[in-house]
Formats: structure tokens, C-alpha cells, sequence
């Protein structure tokens, strides 16, 4: 319900919505062909169609905000059925996305910033040098390989780059062992998803 959330905005989309829901629909269709291409739910009851529950959900947000009609406010009912979703399904973070933290973003800023060479990067005017962390969100939390869309733990031991523009981190060694996957994650060697350069960081932190 929180705007700054991720997908809060898929809640007054509808063509998104609608998208979605053709998605689920086909997904369904391929898994009666083939059912390694039905997603995997870890849900709470053993009895429980999640692909069902999801696809319900997601159609009555879309009689909500579809586009030949008036958008209308999700009732009070669909509000608590979505809240109760946790406690059906376990919902993996959607706290996923690259922190901007990158060099040119920080560029950006008012405060003057010193690079050096082989050094890790500092703001000036904070106390001192203070090394930037890219992983930094939040205490405690899980740090992602966002190229790969791996969990990384609450402290990497693996060394580790990070994008200079938008702050995408990856580990330096791949622990994908299918050759398809390793010539797919040689397209990003020199470059991150955005363009932008890599810049190596070390495997901990202080």
C-alpha cells in the first residue's frame, strides 16, 4: 500500500494488470504441457491453488481500474485479502532492486567528491573519509546479486563488482555451472545491464 514500495503503481495500471493476468493464463496452459514451466510457490496449506488464488486477486484489481470504465477504489474485502496473502504464500522481498549508490550518481550531488586510483571511493565534508557502501539499505538486510538475482547473505564473503552508474552489484565468480548461463553472463564482463562500467569492491566491509 506504500507508494514508495515496489508495484504499487500496478494497482491504478490496468493494461498492466490485464497484462498479468493473459500472462498467468499461459503460464497455466504451458504447465498442462509441460510442468517444469508452472512456477514454484512455497505456500502454507498443502491443498491450496496458488496459480488460482493469484489469478483471482489479481482480476478483481483489474475490474477495478480497467480502462472503459471509471476506476473505482478496491473494497474493503479485496484490501484484506490481499494483506492476508503473506501468511498463504511466502512472498520473497521485493526489496531486490540495485541501490543508486553508484559513482555518477554521486557526481550528481552538491558535495565535492575525491577519487583516487585503486582507493575506494570518499565524501569529503562527513566526517572524514567515509568509505561508500554500496550495499548499504538498510541494517541487517540481504544483500542481492542483482545480475543474477542471487542472495548474497547479510555479509558477502565473495568478491564482488559494482556498476559505476546505477549501482548493480554481481559476484566476480559465477557460481553457475550450465554452459548457457555462462555465455549469458558474458555479455555483461565489461559492461553492466545499463551501459555503465564496472568497478571491483571487496568482499567486507568495516
Amino acid at each position: 500500500g506504500s507508494i514508495v514500495r515496489p508495484g504499487f503503481g500496478f494497482m491504478r495500471d490496468g493494461a498492466s494488470l490485464g497484462m498479468l493476468r493473459e500472462m498467468l493464463v499461459m503460464i497455466r496452459i504451458w504447465g498442462l504441457l509441460k510442468p517444469g514451466c508452472l512456477p514454484t510457490f512455497t505456500a502454507m496449506s498443502d491443498n491450496q491453488d496458488s496459480m488460482q488464488l493469484l489469478f483471482r486477486l489479481l482480476t478483481k484489481l483489474w475490474l477495478c481500474s480497467r480502462d472503459d470504465g471509471l476506476p473505482q477504489e478496491p473494497d474493503e474485502s479485496l484490501i484484506d485479502e490481499c494483506c492476508l496473502l503473506p501468511s498463504q504464500l511466502l512472498v520473497p522481498s521485493m526489496d531486490w532492486l540495485p541501490v543508486n549508490d553508484g559513482i555518477i550518481v554521486k557526481l550528481q550531488g552538491k558535495l565535492p567528491l575525491r577519487l583516487q586510483f585503486g582507493k575506494a571511493s570518499s565524501l569529503q565534508g562527513a566526517g572524514g573519509a567515509a568509505p561508500l557502501d554500496v550495499f548499504t539499505r538498510s541494517p541487517g538486510a540481504q544483500k542481492m546479486d542483482n545480475l543474477r538475482c542471487i542472495h548474497m547473505g547479510v555479509s558477502p564473503t565473495e568478491e564482488s563488482k559494482a556498476c559505476t552508474r546505477c549501482g548493480c552489484v554481481t559476484m566476480l565468480r559465477s557460481p553457475n555451472k550450465t554452459n548457457a548461463m555462462k555465455q549469458w553472463e558474458q555479455r555483461w564482463i565489461k559492461n553492466c545491464l545499463c551501459g555503465g562500467l564496472w568497478r571491483r569492491i571487496p568482499p567486507t566491509f568495516s
